[in-house]
């Protein structure tokens, strides 16, 4: 199976964090369970009523998967894009090897059992520590993993160790081990959470005197990988910079969706193409070497001392876009192209030599190579305009009204009697008994229950 390629990398205190957010927006590509294809695979909105406002970081801890070696990135990849993960969102999965990143710091999670509108899912942040329990290596790595990553948060957002949570806080469970109830979480931790806690508040006292610039080591974004932002907030960013686009064969929100579509097509990540084609036309204002009717929207061709309108011409605005997600791919990656290849200079580029933007500048490329020369920062510009792009706030859709509870309208004690059978195993069709909630049952299907319960452990 292959490896997700992560969007972007970025060491600190020697924890390697690649970060594979979730889009905005997303869709099931699938039905599951209660989920149908096309509904909101996540929650789409900021903590903090929409401030974006992170008020805590929540503990949890997930098993361990056999034969795994990396298993933070398995969980990521069975969250998205293989959407098999049921409905946990959570922002970090974090394992004895390093992190993956899911969701956006300031967005909400479903992790905490409290609710779409509970403070746990609504304002806190969501490690999932990848343990088994049995105190081996992969477990205390894990752990140490788990410390670096909650200080580093605590940190950047202000915090104290007093904001760091386990699940059970949220469930209204004290910071321990609680004997029958319906879920322990952080279960390997809860017994020795004080010591955590301390640990934790070591590493946030020793990044504190450390001063604010020294956690982070290293951050490269891959130019290959799915888009993080929507056409949406790629138009309106340009828009606030520049009113009136030179576009001049279709709109600008159009212009956006061919960069997300022929993006998808060569597995480049559009929304970096769109950064890029901001940085070189001036928002699209044009006024060097290209001009607006040449469809040319990342300067291709245009060398220095050429004069006005000496650089690559396109037939039309999506083949211009095409030949600058072929170009971008011609660096980032060795892998054929999709389609019919319209870059005139693809052919010009050392497959393979620019994975990240940052080394898009040719002196910022540890090979030497890149499509701006000599570049300095060039790379850096375009992720700083990237960065903008997806911090970009679009019109919120009215609230959605949450999906009715089918079993809301029976007893708690005989709601909580389903959920007790299928933790024990002695139901595993939940949804078909939900469903049956407010019909008869035969003689025949009690005594099956009634018989699964009474069945002696194998030996």
């Amino acid at each position: 199976m292959a490896k997700l390629t992560p969007d972007a990398t970025r060491t600190e205190c020697g924890l390697v964090i690649n970060e594979k957010i979730i889009p905005w927006g997303a869709k099931w590509p699938k039905d599951s369970g209660k989920y149908k294809k096309g509904q909101k695979f996540k929650a789409d909105k900021r903590l903090s009523g929409g401030t974006g406002k992170v008020a805590g970081i929540t503990i949890h801890n997930t098993n361990d998967l056999e034969n795994v070696e990396e298993d933070a990135e398995q969980y990521t990849r069975a969250t998205w894009p293989n959407a098999n993960m049921n409905d946990a969102r959570v922002h970090y999965y974090v394992d004895d090897i390093n992190a993956w990143q899911n969701l956006e710091d300031t967005e909400v999670g479903w992790h905490a059992g409290d609710g779409s509108s509970g403070p746990g899912n609504g304002t806190t942040i969501a490690i999932e520590i990848i343990m088994d329990g049995t105190g081996s290596k992969e477990d205390l790595g894990a752990e140490a993993n788990g410390v670096i990553l909650a200080a580093l948060l605590l940190k950047k957002y202000g915090l104290t160790v007093e904001q760091l949570y386990t699940h059970n806080h949220w469930m209204g469970h004290p910071d321990a081990i609680v004997q029958g109830a319906r879920k322990n979480c952080p279960l390997y931790i809860l017994p020795h959470w004080e010591q955590f806690k301390a640990r934790v508040a070591a590493k946030l006292a020793e990044l504190n005197e450390a001063g604010t610039d020294a956690p982070i080591e290293e951050v490269r974004t891959a130019i290959m990988g799915e888009a993080r932002a929507t056409a949406q907030q790629m138009a309106l960013y340009c828009r606030s910079k520049n009113a009136e686009p030179k576009i001049t064969s279709c709109s600008l929100e159009e212009l956006a969706e061919m960069y997300l579509e022929e993006g998808k097509a060569e597995g480049v990540r559009g929304d970096v193409a769109w950064a890029q084609s901001l940085h070189e036309t001036g928002f699209f204002k044009f006024g060097g070497i290209v001009q607006p009717g040449q469809n040319n929207f990342a300067g291709i061709g245009a060398l220095n001392g050429n004069a006005k309108g000496q650089a690559a011409t396109f037939p039309d605005p999506r083949t211009g876009v095409r030949a600058q997600i072929q170009h971008l791919k011609a660096y980032a990656s060795k892998e054929p192209l999709v389609n019919a290849c319209v870059d005139p200079r693809f052919s010009l580029v050392v497959r393979g030599s620019a994975e990240f933007v940052e080394w898009l500048g040719a002196s910022d490329n540890p090979q030497g190579k890149g499509w701006a020369v000599p570049g300095k920062g060039y790379g850096a510009s375009v992720v700083k305009l990237l960065g903008a792009v997806m911090a970009q706030e679009t019109p919120q859709s009215p609230a959605e009204p949450p999906e009715p509870d089918p079993l809301a309208q029976f007893p708690e004690w005989q709601r909580d009697g389903l959920t007790r059978l299928v933790e024990a195993g002695i139901i595993n069709s939940p949804d078909v008994w939900a469903a049956r909630y407010g019909t008869q049952i035969t003689v025949g299907e009690i005594f099956g229950i009634l018989g699964r319960m009474c069945q002696k452990p194998e030996e």
